[in-house]
């Protein structure tokens, strides 16, 4: 099968009567689907006979913004979920090991065939999202979430050892929309962080499947101050996150590279989640990203350590962010450590 555009890959691509080694190698063009912090798309894997190793990419990690690889391992902890997911579609059970090995600390997972199982219906559900899922960085129509789909959502996120705190009060969107304009003006006086995160932009016709290309950022992205003054753009997000239908704040209970796996997981699961119900996601991850504001972040949901502020609403069609193939993420053995 085709190991080049995993966008394009169907089902009937799937290799029902190949080794599983071979299969899992299939599934990697949904789990490669998954979303990243800048689409840095920060994983690598490892095929062996019945099994694949999820391997952070230390070479992607974003060390201004992300310096602790926090967002990596939300970011791996995501591909991890789709790939969770495409094995019970195409009918397996599987087991799950995360941190397996602490001598390797960029070994985030090993997941092994465990014998057949059949998919539930919600499952199939969710899988058949992974390739309609879509980051949305423009504004919401102005209708509102219902509470029904919030409570779904929460539970989604439990379901994976996470909380998803859902806010949709004016003055509580409010505060965290205060929160997100000063992150927006700390990165922004900051030169080397400004300069890693224009790394990552691309221009419409660049050829690398990675970055976030000009056609996704609608002039609402996180990195829009990069072309105009912080200040400026911090006041637009500051709206944008105070108007938005809701603002979701994934948490977990502790704060360790687990937890942070853990809420990729949770991430996923949620985002999927809602793109059954035609509703996306943008994040406004800025208070995550600065210490001191994520303290107050924290203070602001009980004390439960933050992980991912994003909004989400209903929105119009949009072409996603670049992917990387399979076989560009794939290696015969672990990728180096970049310390």
């Amino acid at each position: 099968m085709s190991l080049s555009a995993p966008r394009a890959t169907t089902d009937a691509d799937f290799p029902q009567s190949g080794a599983p080694s071979d299969q899992l190698e299939a599934m990697l063009n949904w789990a490669v689907l998954a979303p990243s912090v800048l689409n840095t798309q920060p994983w690598a894997f490892v095929v062996e006979d019945d099994a694949v190793l999820v391997f952070a990419d230390r070479a992607r990690q974003l060390q201004r913004l992300d310096p602790d690889g926090r967002e990596l391992a939300v970011s791996c902890g995501a591909a991890l979920f789709n790939l969770r997911l495409a094995a019970r579609h195409f009918g397996f059970a599987t087991v799950v090991d995360r941190l397996p090995d602490p001598d390797q600390p960029d070994l985030f997972a090993r997941l092994r065939l465990a014998g057949s199982v059949p998919a539930t219906d919600a499952q199939d559900l969710l899988f058949r999202e992974i390739k309609h899922r879509k980051t949305n960085r423009r504004p919401f129509a102005e209708m509102p979430v219902p509470e029904g789909l919030l409570r779904e959502l929460r539970a989604a996120a439990e379901d994976e050892g996470a909380r998803l705190l859902t806010i949709t009060e004016g003055s509580r969107k409010a505060e965290l929309g205060a929160l997100v304009a000063a992150g927006i003006r700390a990165q922004g006086a900051d030169r080397d962080t400004s300069a890693e995160i224009q790394r990552w932009l691309r221009p419409n016709r660049d050829p690398r499947r990675d970055g976030v290309p000009d056609r996704e950022q609608a002039g609402w992205d996180r990195v829009s101050y990069l072309r105009s003054d912080a200040a400026i753009y911090a006041r637009q997000i500051e709206r944008l996150a105070a108007t938005a239908p809701a603002l979701l704040v994934l948490a977990t209970e502790t704060d360790t590279p687990l937890d942070w796996l853990r809420a990729g997981e949770a991430l996923q699961h949620v985002l999927l989640a809602a793109a059954r119900h035609d509703v996306s996601a943008s994040y406004l991850n800025q208070p995550v990203e600065v210490p001191p504001l994520r303290e107050q972040l924290a203070g602001l949901i009980g004390g439960a350590h933050p992980q991912v502020l994003f909004r989400v609403g209903y929105t119009v069609e949009t072409s996603g962010t670049p992917r990387r193939s399979v076989s560009d993420v794939t290696m015969p053995t672990p990728p180096p450590h970049v310390s």
